[in-house]
């Protein structure tokens, strides 16, 4: 009976190590390799690799790959990319692998890239699937040496210099250099400066500065300051002290202003409240800040234009 039992357990045995082994050998089904050209490849070349391996079940290990960096002293891996998607019943897995090659060839010269062991897994079970050395060929940049022609054949004489034109460069230069000097004379008589320094001056623009200045206050001092900033403006244009009854008898004096003769009016009524009547809060509802502010550069644009 002992002997009957024996055959049967070896058989049962048998069975399933014939179905692990068939189950992990039916996890990697094709690797398809697509190698670089052999020929042609110089110092610095990036040498492309692409990988397919068709997987039922198994799961390739990522951690099996290798890491970019230098492989040995000429040949560094760039970069290495996974893609994954449907392949029939299992899963394709596309390894896009770039080299670099620093080899410098005195001759056309084989290189090989290392063989690369990739890990697929299922479960408990693994396999590694080796892809096999890939070989090219280089070239190199130039010869060691030419066959039938001397040394001093082969040293080409130096490139000539090209020649600038000189012309077009002068009067370029020499047009840049009135345009800047235009601009500095006319910064010199924007503000004033000499020979300019004579010229007349204008009380409205720089009221408007000031006043501009003011503009982001909120406090009542900044608002009375603005004022004594455009009544000053008003006296220097007048030559005098300006009273708010001298200002038809002021705008008749200087027709330019003829057109702002309200708005100067709406100063006036705007700055008795604030420093005669003591109410300062009546005069921001008549005369706004920016209303102030408008007036002034209404008066500093007519100045411009001449009074």
């Amino acid at each position: 009976m002992r002997g009957r039992i024996w055959p049967f357990l070896l058989f049962i045995a048998a069975l399933y190590f014939a179905a692990s082994f068939g189950s992990l050998h039916a996890k990697v089904t094709q690797v398809q390799v697509v190698p670089p050209k052999p020929a042609g490849w110089i110092l610095g070349d990036v040498v492309p690799v692409t990988i397919y391996i068709d997987s039922i079940g198994g799961t390739l290990q990522q951690s099996s790959l290798p890491e970019p960096g230098p492989l040995n002293y000429w040949l560094d891996l760039r970069s290495i990319d996974v893609a994954q998607s449907k392949s029939g019943e299992g899963t394709r897995y596309t390894l896009t692998l770039n080299y670099q090659t620093f080899y410098v060839p005195l001759d056309v010269n084989q290189r090989e890239i290392p063989a690369l062991d990739v890990l697929f897994s299922e479960s408990s079970q693994s396999e590694s699937v080796r892809i096999a050395p890939l070989v090219f060929y280089m070239s190199p940049l130039r010869g060691v040496a030419q066959s039938g022609t001397s040394v001093s054949e082969q040293i080409q004489p130096d490139a000539p210099a090209w020649q600038i034109g000189e012309k077009r460069l002068r009067a370029v230069a020499t047009g840049l250099g009135l345009l800047a000097l235009g601009l500095l004379l006319a910064l010199a008589v924007h503000y004033a400066i000499w020979p300019f320094h004579r010229r007349r001056a204008r009380p409205f623009a720089k009221a408007y500065r000031a006043i501009k200045k003011q503009a982001r206050a909120s406090d009542s001092e900044s608002y009375r300051h603005s004022l004594i900033q455009l009544h000053r403006a008003l006296d220097t244009c007048n030559e005098g002290r300006l009273l708010s009854s001298d200002v038809p008898d002021f705008v008749r004096q200087h027709p330019g202003l003829k057109p702002l003769q309200n708005e100067i009016e709406l100063f006036f009524a705007a700055s008795a409240r604030t420093f005669f009547g003591n109410d300062q809060p009546v005069a921001l509802t008549e005369l706004t800040r920016s209303g102030l502010l408008r007036i002034a550069k209404q008066l500093a644009t007519a100045e411009r234009g001449g009074l």
